[in-house]
């Protein structure tokens, strides 16, 4: 964190012999520009350690140690007592060498679990928001003055003026009042923008969040419009990190492969009994079906004996790392209202799909990425079409995101 005695920068240039030319020294220096950022940036490495003290990486002395350290950093550069070095480049590296003089190695544990560019996004970040909470603040004398103005020139006649013609008076008052009302739009404008600045963009803790280990997945967030794929708390504890959901449309029917049902082979060949047809209509369907046993043969295989076929041996040797659901039952069998079922619950369109419940529910680890993807295989659209992973009666957001495979990936 500072120049080695050779000339070298210890920083990254610990693979060569000697340090680098003045003019790369000048292009690679910031420190002239992003030195205003010091508070910010103080700011954030004090937030940081102190998560990383209740996540148990670095012991509370140490954070401790760190954050005293760069309040004494931070009173330094107040009084300007710090100078600050190109050599370091930087203001984090200025500030983290400061720290490092001041506390000696727990300084060092500072940077786990961030880089430099994590630092650069979140002090811009924080110094914009503080920007825009300085000028919000002076618009927002700058209205009330007006404002007081317009009250006291509410009687003051002035020409009114449309596409530079001569219109009807108007008050000095009602004319302040228009500016009032567009610099409470600019103070609308900055709200949004300060809004769209409260989310981390620290990578390392988003990586960690998508591996199933941050604070970020477990935080009891509510629900909030302005960010709706906001991760979540579930009602229990996780255990699964991601779903996919594979639907093999024209694969073999289970009656082939797990799922026995020996009455149906004894019976192959038989009329439907009548019991399952009186009163009833069936598509594709007239007269009286015959019933169709599988012609494979079962057995039981695995400790835990589940059925299976000889059309799947290789499958048949991992039973018992497969659950078999066959509690679940449904009268449709026609191929469109089946998987709308099967996907949204119902058998008629504009219910939302399991993905578009997941995420609702959920949230996503991402925001610069759909929460649910659909990838459709076969080059048409599944039977019970986009229904199958559309958002229902959800906000759009919620609804799986298509990619393609051909022409463009996404279509927005």
């Amino acid at each position: 964190m500072r120049a080695a005695d050779d000339g070298t920068n210890s920083m990254w240039g610990g693979r060569f012999t000697s340090g680098p030319d003045a003019v790369m020294e000048a292009i690679n220096a910031s420190i002239d520009v992003d030195q205003r950022m010091a508070k910010q940036d103080i700011d954030g490495s004090r937030a940081h350690a102190r998560m990383l003290a209740q996540q148990g990486i670095i012991s509370e002395a140490d954070a401790a140690a760190i954050d005293d350290g760069l309040a004494t950093v931070s009173e330094e550069i107040a009084q300007g007592l710090l100078t600050f070095r190109r050599e370091l480049e930087d203001i984090h590296m200025n500030v983290e060498a400061r720290l490092k003089e001041i506390v000696g190695e727990p300084a060092g544990r500072l940077h786990t679990g961030r880089s430099r560019n994590d630092q650069v996004a979140t002090d811009f970040r924080l110094w914009v928001r503080d920007s825009i909470d300085r000028v919000d603040a002076g618009l927002a004398a700058l209205i009330g003055g007006l404002l007081d103005r317009a009250e006291q020139e509410a009687d003051t006649i002035l020409p009114g003026f449309t596409h530079l013609q001569p219109a009807q008076p108007v008050t000095l008052g009602h004319h302040l009042l228009a500016f009032v009302e567009m610099f409470s739009r600019d103070r609308g404008r900055f709200a949004d923008a300060r809004k769209r600045l409260n989310e981390s963009p620290l990578g390392a803790a988003a990586l960690a969040s998508i591996m199933g280990g941050a604070q970020t997945a477990s935080a009891d967030v509510a629900f909030d419009p302005t960010q709706p794929l906001k991760p979540r708390k579930p009602h229990f504890a996780p255990k699964a990190k991601s779903v996919i959901y594979l639907h093999m449309t024209g694969s073999p029917p289970v009656l082939d492969m797990y799922d026995y049902k020996p009455q149906l082979q004894k019976r192959d060949g038989e009329n439907c009994p009548d019991e399952y047809l009186k009163g009833r209509r069936f598509a594709f369907t007239s007269g009286v079906p015959k019933l169709m046993g599988t012609p494979h043969d079962f057995k039981q295989h695995g400790q835990t004996g589940a059925w299976m076929s000889d059309a799947v041996p290789e499958l048949a040797k991992h039973v018992d790392d497969i659950s078999f659901i066959k509690s679940m039952t449904t009268d449709q069998f026609n191929h469109a209202p089946a998987e709308l079922l099967l996907y949204t619950g119902s058998a008629r369109e504009g219910r939302p799909s399991m993905g578009s419940w997941v995420t609702y529910g959920l949230g996503s680890a991402n925001q610069n990425l759909p929460g649910f993807v659909a990838l459709i295989s076969s080059g048409v659209q599944p039977n019970g079409g986009k229904n199958s992973f559309g958002s229902g009666f959800l906000p759009s957001v919620f609804q799986g995101v298509q990619c393609r495979s051909k022409g463009d990936p996404v279509l927005y």
